[in-house]
């Protein structure tokens, strides 16, 4: 074979060679394009059907209400003989031991009437203040919240037959107390005696109290409470619906299905951009749905419906 001939026929298969490893290439580069279109479609697909919101931060309540009874320690203003009342002292006004309430009149008179101690005078009687003196929960049930209320005299002109109320002093220096009725089935929380908690009456707040006794019944569970002062917001009422919140949880709040475990730890999907990754939480409470955590930052977008594992950038 002639040195010509031969030198063509080995440009000639450096050429095959070439133009088969350009084939090669241009397949795999053509074969990565369409992997990276196809992954990036799979991505924007998944982001499109996650719900993904800001994380917000909140707080949940154990809060439970019903009917409840307030009481305080009250001396009861009561005729002797029949007469009538000519009060001096206004009605929930702050009188001092000894102050002249007012005079009761006979036919033979006016007698002084002073307040034996010290706290807020109330011409309004209501007849359940002996019923409630010395309570014992245990003695406690339904009815105890449906008992009737009646006015004692407290009309200035009204004759006033002897053994009949006309008004009481209730001791303000003694924390008011309340008897709250709350759902049997639903309350299944762990009390202890002493137990903080806070009590609303609709929107208004009362305040704190504590836990001094609980009755458990199949259908009601009876609280009673002891604020840590008096309470002038409730000053007059025997009857009223009150709610209590014995615990309160405070963090970032999320779906509860936004919760997962991932290699025995609890944690949350974070969306940044295009990227979806797993973050570590600790849990502090699951309530109607929603799950407080600690272990987010301000902003984090959350996914509140996990992707599966196989289409995740869990490097994170």
């Amino acid at each position: 074979m002639s040195l010509r001939k031969e030198r063509i026929e080995k440009q000639g298969k450096r050429k095959g060679i070439a133009r088969f490893a350009l084939l090669v290439v241009a397949t795999l580069l053509v074969m990565g394009i369409l992997f990276q279109i196809g992954s990036n479609m799979q991505r924007a697909i998944v982001r499109f059907n996650r719900d993904i919101k800001v994380v917000e931060y909140g707080t949940l309540e154990d809060r439970f209400g019903g009917p409840a009874v307030v009481m305080n320690r009250e001396t009861i203003l009561t005729s002797t003989e029949n007469g009538r009342f000519e009060n001096m002292a206004k009605e929930k006004e702050k009188i001092a031991r000894g102050a002249l309430l007012g005079y009761f009149i006979t036919d033979q008179g006016k007698i002084p009437i002073r307040a034996a101690n010290s706290g807020i005078f109330m011409r309004q009687t209501d007849g359940l203040e002996d019923t409630f003196r010395d309570l014992d929960i245990q003695a406690v049930n339904g009815d105890t919240f449906n008992l009737k209320t009646y006015s004692g005299a407290n009309d200035a002109l009204q004759i006033i037959p002897a053994g009949t109320a006309f008004g009481k002093v209730l001791d303000s220096l003694q924390p008011t107390r309340v008897l709250i009725k709350l759902p049997g089935e639903d309350f299944n929380l762990e009390l202890k005696i002493r137990h903080q908690v806070k009590l609303f009456q609709g929107e208004n707040s009362l305040g704190k109290a504590y836990l001094l006794d609980v009755k458990r019944d199949p259908d009601a569970t009876y609280v009673l409470l002891e604020f840590d002062k008096f309470s002038e917001e409730l000053l007059g009422q025997r009857k009223t619906e009150l709610e209590v919140v014995f615990n309160s949880y405070s963090g970032y709040l999320v779906a509860e299905k936004a919760v997962v475990e991932k290699s025995g730890k609890k944690g949350i999907y974070c969306a940044n951009g295009e990227e979806i990754y797993f973050k570590p939480i600790e849990l502090i409470k699951i309530k109607d749905g929603l799950a407080v955590v600690d272990g987010l930052d301000v902003n984090d977008m959350v996914v509140n419906n996990p992707p599966a594992e196989d289409i995740l950038n869990t490097n994170r």
